[in-house]
């Protein structure tokens, strides 16, 4: 069901996508999702230089791709 309430990301949520990041992937995160949520994204994806990325959809991780380097 689809929320028409904007729900940006959590603390605990963006400490979940934080969490065994490399310090330069982390900064890159923090910052895009701080970006995002100054304009009330409501979706968007967090791509890394690695290939690994994060979807965003109101507020949750609702997918990621990982490396496959």
């Amino acid at each position: 069901m689809y929320n028409e309430q904007y729900h940006p990301v959590s603390e605990g949520t963006l400490g979940w996508m934080l969490a065994g990041e490399i310090p330069e992937h982390a900064e890159i995160i923090k910052q895009r999702v701080a970006e995002e949520t100054e304009k009330k994204t409501r979706n968007y994806i967090v791509e890394l230089p690695d290939g690994t990325n994060y979807v965003i959809q109101n507020g949750i991780v609702s997918g990621s791709r990982g490396y496959r380097g």
